[in-house]
């Protein structure tokens, strides 16, 4: 596991068509030229055969929004083929929005940053105008739960979408939520657009770093993401009771507690906001080391409903909650009888008659809904997750795997094994067992290769994307795990 604490590794969060597209919008000034030509090479030799970015995976609105910011990027200069490629890309988005539902799960700030791309677009005189209404009915439901007044508060992230803003940005305001790193928000992508509004040298300073330390075939959501894949890391090595050197272990244990601070954490440590999902998951890790102080930050996050991911949020994530319930269980919190009850009860309300949850974070139900079988099993619920146990054992693939998409995963199937496992333990059981052993060898194939290729992009920000110190820890951890299956 100590191979996947190296700060490259825990950097790379893949290319994101979406930020990648923002970036190669940003101009030098002196000539009018793309900054970062590179870049929007790039985005230009990406579009797929069916006129849409992100070909990753089919996620609708993952497409949606990285295909109309590279819509942007590539009429944002004389181009021979930018009219002629930017009429298929908005055919692409008519088709594509059309198999999107709002009430399920959309990737983030969709609601926000759809009508503002629309408009643009459509600006640039592409015929769009169709769809202006219905976007701007999303936004403004999103609008009707963050007054204008908080738009700008470094202590919620919005600061993370700010090109929803279009024209109206206020730079007075937006000196609150600039980083230290000249980044706002964190985002890649809202850094470029500020960056285009206001021409502020720290924005184009740290967009050069970014495209310098990734290159741009490989640019991120956000940078430097400095703390969730080191947590997430951890925790999926105690999950498989992998020992981490006690040298490095001490480091990290310290590097959290110190960013943690009394209010929780989120994945930047630059950021003024929490999030309940990096804060649970640090208390899990710190355990006995966190204060009663500490274990407090989770209060702000408590609603009726179960514990929010951020404040202003329009609901619940599945995978916080879970991971509010695993680090409750350990901990000494002073209501935390009250409290795990409440996540409990978000967990099975929420769960699809199936016995699989969805999440926001994740585009693949094996991650939250091993996220949640573990949460159960940890409180000694076992009994409630049998469902899920099911749904897992009759889903997975002949070869072994398992896999929400086209085919079996190694990531999705490592996720599937961590809830097994913990299952398995606590009540043994012959068809998980069988189960478990085909899912040993499967993961245990030689002729499958650890490269980024390997692995899809199933994590969600506004488009997807793949932590890969993320996946890959949770792939060793599921090989440990089953390997006394084999």
């Amino acid at each position: 596991m100590e191979k996947f604490l190296e700060v490259s590794l825990l950097r790379n969060m893949g290319h994101s068509e979406y930020d990648a597209a923002w970036v190669a919008r940003v101009a030098d000034p002196r000539t009018g030229d793309p900054l970062f030509p590179s870049v929007l090479d790039v985005v230009r030799k990406s579009q797929g055969p069916d006129g849409g970015w992100a070909c990753d995976l089919d996620y609708p609105s993952a497409r949606v929004l990285a295909t109309l910011a590279s819509v942007l990027a590539i009429t944002s200069y004389d181009h021979l083929d930018a009219r002629r490629d930017a009429e298929r890309a908005v055919d692409f988005v008519g088709r594509e929005i059309e198999k999107i539902d709002p009430e399920h799960v959309l990737t983030i700030a969709y609601e926000l940053v759809l009508v503002a791309l629309l408009r643009e677009v459509n600006d640039r005189g592409f015929q769009v105008e169709g769809l202006i209404p219905g976007a701007t009915r999303l936004q403004s439901e999103k609008l009707a739960r963050l007054p204008s007044s908080v738009v700008y508060d470094p202590r919620l992230s919005t600061s993370f979408s700010l090109e929803f803003l279009g024209d109206e940005l206020d730079r007075e305001q937006l000196e609150r939520v600039v980083l230290r790193t000249g980044s706002v928000g964190g985002s890649v992508g809202t850094t470029a657009y500020c960056a285009m509004r206001t021409g502020d040298v720290r924005m184009v300073e740290y967009l050069r770093k970014v495209v310098s330390e990734h290159g741009p075939g490989n640019i991120p959501y956000g940078w430097p993401v400095t703390v969730w894949p080191l947590m997430w890391v951890m925790y999926h090595a105690q999950l498989a009771g992998v020992p981490l050197p006690r040298h490095r272990e001490r480091e990290a244990l310290a590097y959290i507690d110190r960013v943690f601070g009394q209010d929780g954490l989120t994945w930047c440590e630059d950021l003024e906001y929490q999030d309940s999902d990096d804060t649970s998951i640090a208390l899990a890790l710190l355990g006995d080391r966190a204060s009663e102080r500490q274990w407090r930050a989770l209060d702000k996050f408590e609603t009726e409903q179960g514990f929010l991911g951020f404040l202003g949020e329009r609901g619940p994530s599945v995978s916080a909650n879970a991971h509010v319930l695993t680090a409750l269980q350990k901990g000494r919190h002073p209501e935390k009888q009250r409290m795990i009850e409440r996540a409990f009860g978000f967990l099975i309300k929420n769960r699809l008659d199936d016995g699989l949850w969805l999440d926001k974070w994740h585009a693949s139900p094996l991650y939250p809904t091993s996220r949640a079988i573990i949460a159960l099993v940890s409180i000694g619920a076992a009994s409630e997750a049998r469902t899920s146990i099911s749904w897992l054992l009759d889903t997975q693939r002949d070869n072994g795997g398992w896999g929400f998409y086209e085919d079996a995963t190694l990531e999705e199937s490592s996720y599937a094994v961590h809830a097994l496992v913990s299952a398995h333990r606590l009540s043994p059981s012959r068809g998980v067992a069988r189960a478990l052993e085909r899912a040993c060898r499967f993961l245990q194939r030689p002729q499958v290769g650890q490269g980024s290729d390997v692995h899809p992009k199933l994590w969600i920000t506004k488009v997807l994307y793949r932590p890969m110190a993320v996946v890959l820890s949770a792939i060793a951890a599921a090989r440990a795990m089953s390997s006394e299956f084999a």
